[in-house]
């Protein structure tokens, strides 16, 4: 209830600016935890797909490129009795040769860490310790220098434990690329979770900010709105009496009451002084019917006396009549 008195200190217009002000305030700031979570998202998303998921595609080319090599290799030696065939597996393994170059070349700047480079620089030297060592044998399998094909298999599986120490080097970077890769995706699904709780957490905050002040608000302005429909509709049946109207604050519903207040007081101010001239009137009324009945009795009374007069004057006008026969009368004797 003192939130609400003090809210009615406000005006109306002012209250709903206010919270149109907070919910836009709101917004933005909610809005703007959205930015920044999905700018970070988007960060760790670019490193994800520039640099983690590149270099293990790269990593997987040279992979490849590692075991077309020795593919080609292993041609070369079945094809040894046929020389063109020789010949075109050899041109295959040192096109494999140059692709393991150039994935190395192209895997370098997406490695984060100086360890990792140097893994990936010793899988080249490794292989090309390999290479210059299988260049002497390959010329010999194109030139059928070797006895036979097994002796040949047998020459090139020396080589066996330098290609296996590259290869192994680079599962090796292999495995740990692919870790580094699902920690960043790990990062991302975190990043993104936390900006989803955030961003509900800010929003289940201000819902139980804004649904309390709304309420609050809406009952200081409907309440007083209220009490004034009932106190117009007493005053529209002739209730003029005091209604004990809470009139306090300064919006447009302390207004109203106050307006209707003062409307109550001028209406019954003027009953009463209606009142007091009707009760003048009927007083000055009944002292004028008085009146009149005393003039009425009074002229009843004169006109009375003005018959009895006028019969006298009859009786008298008899007499002198009389009188005048008899003086007559006697003049005659």
């Amino acid at each position: 209830m003192q939130l609400a008195t003090l809210m009615r200190r406000f005006t109306i217009r002012f209250r709903m600016m206010a919270a149109i002000g907070m919910v836009a305030l709101a917004l933005i700031f909610i809005g703007g935890i959205g930015v920044i979570a999905q700018l970070s998202i988007n960060t760790i998303a670019t490193a994800l797909v520039t640099h983690d998921i590149t270099s293990i595609a790269e990593v997987a080319r040279l992979q490849l490129a590692m075991s077309n090599l020795r593919l080609n290799e292993k041609q070369m030696v079945i094809q040894y009795e046929n020389s063109v065939e020789a010949g075109r597996y050899k041109e295959a393994w040192s096109a494999s040769l140059a692709q393991i170059q150039s994935s190395a070349k192209a895997l370098a700047p997406l490695l984060p860490l100086d360890a990792q480079r140097t893994q990936l620089a010793q899988v080249v030297t490794d292989i090309k310790q390999f290479s210059s060592e299988f260049e002497p044998m390959a010329k010999q399998l194109e030139s059928m220098s070797f006895p036979s094909a097994q002796v040949a298999s047998a020459t090139i599986d020396k080589l066996q434990p330098i290609f296996d120490k590259a290869n192994k080097s680079l599962t090796s970077l292999a495995v740990e690329l692919q870790r580094a890769t699902e920690a960043s995706q790990g990062k991302l699904q975190q990043t993104v979770n936390q900006g989803i709780e955030l961003i509900a957490g800010l929003t289940g905050l201000l819902l139980l900010i804004f649904v309390p002040l709304t309420i609050w608000n809406m009952r200081a302005i409907c309440q007083p709105i209220d009490k004034a429909q009932q106190v117009a509709k007493a005053i529209a049946q002739g209730d003029l009496t005091d209604h004990q109207v809470d009139s306090l604050g300064d919006d447009e519903a302390a207004q109203l009451l106050r307006s209707l207040e003062a409307m109550r007081h001028s209406l019954d101010r003027l009953v009463g002084q209606v009142r007091t001239s009707t009760d003048s009137m009927a007083t000055a009324s009944a002292e004028i019917a008085s009146g009149n009945q005393d003039l009425s009795a009074r002229t009843e009374q004169t006109a009375s006396n003005l018959q009895r007069t006028a019969s006298s004057m009859d009786a008298l006008t008899n007499m002198v009549r009389q009188s005048a026969e008899a003086s007559r009368q006697a003049n005659q004797l």
